[in-house]
């Protein structure tokens, strides 16, 4: 598989910002184009309380804000050298990203995970867990490890398919982010 365009889902939390460092290091090698996806989720606010201009004012705000943070990730990744570009759409989380990775024909998507057990799990689910299995192509599961310097943790689960590897190796100067993933894939 020659990856050439990965999405990269942001929430523009820790894991995200995790998920976006490998995509940016694993783009690099690969001189892969990355799409930067943030999706609105309005399933969860409240609106019964308030007025339609109160709501119009939220969702400008919450849509502005997004844009912002998106963009500055775009900025990074091409301070980086890769071309990429953002997509900003309200929707379902776990829907909206396979159905973009679809229409924008991905060839890998690479995001972060909160990785919740029990009941929260239970409660709230897995977003990722969602892409993994009905995703059109290869997910890379990035979740967060605060113990260990960035490029050093070893945070990473790929699944293709039904198939689960943990990727144990780190990127660094020496050995290249897609020689990790190769090695995790054999």
């Amino acid at each position: 598989m020659i990856v050439q365009h990965m999405l990269v889902p942001m929430d523009f939390s820790v894991t995200a910002d995790q998920a976006l460092a490998y995509a940016i290091a694993l783009g690099q090698e690969l001189q892969a184009r990355l799409t930067l996806l943030d999706v609105l989720d309005l399933t969860p606010v409240t609106m019964d309380e308030m007025t339609a201009g109160m709501i119009a004012t939220y969702l400008d705000d919450l849509e502005t804000e997004a844009q912002h943070l998106l963009q500055a990730s775009l900025e990074r990744v091409q301070r980086a050298g890769l071309q990429g570009d953002s997509l900003l759409v309200q929707g379902t989380p776990t829907q909206t990203i396979v159905d973009i990775a679809g229409e924008q024909g991905v060839d890998l998507i690479i995001m972060g995970t909160h990785g919740r057990a029990g009941l929260a799990h239970v409660f709230l689910g897995s977003v990722a867990e969602h892409v993994v299995r009905q995703g059109p192509c290869p997910v890379l599961d990035v979740h967060f490890i605060s113990s260990l310097p960035v490029l050093q943790r070893p945070a990473c689960m790929a699944w293709a398919d039904t198939r689960c590897v943990q990727i144990v190796g780190a990127a660094s100067s020496t050995r290249p982010a897609h020689d990790v993933v190769d090695d995790a894939c054999d």
